[in-house]
């Protein structure tokens, strides 16, 4: 009985949002408007300060963000939304030379809370949404492990050097404007493609802490504190998806 009155009170609900022109939306973006200080700020080559230089392969460090887009229509075209974000940078790298054999791995997520609001407006098949919206990223620990097998001239394993290091995370805020264009294909669903520019604060690291460690010998331990912190210009993100309407 219990199980009936829960699912009854969530069909009501649904009807109710549904009735107010609720949409839900899938979409994956590009990291734009926080992976260049994410990338440059946790980057093992400068342990103690941040990369003003581009990467080679710049490129090969793109990470797709996912997004659960939510929006409610208050009155006429005026509407409230909400993006949940997630990401990873999840990397495994092998490079094999005569003299050594080195695996690299990182991991590191992101979180992304954004609501918004905004006006729009029809044009036949496609509606413009344009408004203001205030992202938050949750940024996790860095973490860092590079292995390498060192070989001798005849390619047998003669001591293994490891470093491990993790660098804390930290988090991004600004306020952004938002372009939401949407072109229905069916009745209760659309296809839709936004841009996001704005403003952003960084709060990034802490604590880093390093460990190498070399076949036969103690660990070397390096701790220090490495933080970073800026109000800038953000990159635009770039967002594709599909929308479903409850109507």
């Amino acid at each position: 009985m219990k199980n009936i009155f829960t699912c009854l009170i969530l069909m009501i609900n649904l009807k109710a949002f549904s009735q107010h022109k609720l949409e839900v939306g899938l979409g994956i973006s590009n990291m734009g408007q926080v992976e260049n200080p994410i990338s440059n700020f946790y980057n093992v080559d400068y342990p103690n300060g941040f990369n003003t230089d581009k990467y080679i392969n710049e490129n090969n460090s793109t990470v797709i963000k996912y997004n659960l887009n939510f929006s409610y229509v208050l009155k006429d075209s005026l509407n409230l939304r909400f993006r949940l974000g997630f990401g990873q940078n999840n990397k495994i790298r092998v490079l094999d030379y005569p003299s050594a054999l080195t695996k690299i791995k990182e991991h590191q997520s992101f979180l992304e809370l954004c609501p918004s609001i905004g006006k729009s407006r029809k044009f036949g098949l496609f509606t413009l949404n344009a408004g203001i919206e205030i992202p938050l990223y949750l940024v996790s620990t860095y973490q860092y492990l590079n292995v390498s097998d060192i070989r001798d001239s005849t390619l047998q394993v003669t001591k293994t050097h490891e470093s491990s290091l993790k660098i804390d995370g930290g988090f991004l805020i600004g306020i952004n404007n938002f372009i939401h264009l949407q072109m229905k294909v069916s009745k209760n669903i659309s296809l839709f493609s936004e841009l996001n520019f704005g403003l952003m604060y960084a709060q990034l690291g802490g604590d880093f802490d390093e460990k190498i460690t070399l076949s036969g010998s103690d660990p070397i331990l390096n701790s220090f504190d490495k933080k970073y912190s800026k109000l800038f210009v953000s990159a635009p993100q770039f967002q594709f998806g599909i929308t479903y309407h409850l109507q």
